[in-house]
């Protein structure tokens, strides 16, 4: 076989391997019909409790919180993006359930710098409550409840046909050892 039609193959096995197993999760969600997907919330359909409306965004004052009433849905996977002026010093994602119907700490998530939370609960109401201080200035924040991510990478499929090639070039330059028996 050719070099080329080699490399070609290899191509398609990383390709195979991007799709079938990197982006394993996005396929499972996909089929997967308990759970409703992509349902996004802005700052426009939430309410708010001590927060200051100002020309472009809201100021908070002291213990912010936004609402989202009415979500009843299975939730496995929140996605944050909020866009501040300075950072706050924590954000807090609580919810309430059929079992827990109040806002209750046992019912939070404590959100970092990964902007996917894991739930898997099903969940009548949420709220974000963006640190405790005054001050700090909310641009937008959205939410997206149960995102499908599809992440198609090309440099794994490069990693990949670089294993090849290194592997080929190894192989290439190895020399069977000499015993020296007789």
């Amino acid at each position: 076989m050719k070099l080329i039609s080699k490399i070609i193959i290899v191509l398609f096995v990383g390709i195979i391997l991007e799709l079938g197993i990197f982006n394993f999760d996005f396929f499972k969600e996909y089929v997967d019909k308990s759970t409703t997907k992509n349902i996004y919330y802005t700052l426009d359909q939430m309410e708010v409790k001590n927060w200051t409306k100002i020309n472009n965004g809201l100021i908070s004052e002291e213990d912010p919180m936004l609402f989202i009433k009415g979500v009843n849905t299975k939730v496995k996977k929140v996605k944050l993006e909020v866009e501040t002026d300075k950072p706050a010093e924590f954000i807090l994602l609580f919810y309430t359930t059929e079992s827990d119907p109040i806002f209750t700490d046992s019912a939070s998530i404590l959100y970092n710098t990964d902007s996917l939370l894991k739930v898997d609960k099903f969940i009548k109401d949420l709220r974000i409550d963006i640190g405790d201080k005054a001050g700090i200035r909310l641009k937008q924040i959205k939410i997206t409840i149960n995102p499908l991510n599809f992440n198609f990478s090309i440099s794994r499929i490069i990693a990949v046909l670089i294993i090849y090639l290194l592997g080929r070039f190894l192989l290439t330059i190895q020399q069977s050892p000499d015993y020296d028996i007789k």
